[in-house]
């Protein structure tokens, strides 16, 4: 279920995880696939419940806000994707 809060901030996620992210939801275009760690890693961000989502996000906040802004806020995909196109 998509929500509008929290406030879409992908302007300050690093570009290379907002290209990682976009690459596990299936963006080959955008999207870059990462090192096998980081593969495994968001696999683990989408089987995460809550409190291991939460320990998740502890080690690699960056990735944990790229991945909850893209597949939890509404226009979240379509907002990365217009910031990796206009960085690149």
């Amino acid at each position: 279920m998509a929500t509008t809060h929290p406030p879409v901030d992908l302007e300050q996620a690093p570009l290379m995880v907002l290209r990682h992210v976009l690459w596990h939801f299936g963006d080959a275009n955008l999207g870059l696939r990462p090192s096998h760690f980081v593969e495994r890693l968001l696999m683990l961000f989408a089987a995460a419940d809550e409190v291991n989502f939460v320990r998740l996000r502890r080690e690699f906040p960056e990735y944990a806000h790229a991945f909850t802004v893209i597949q939890r806020v509404e226009g979240g995909l379509d907002r990365a994707r217009t910031i990796v196109m206009d960085a690149l």
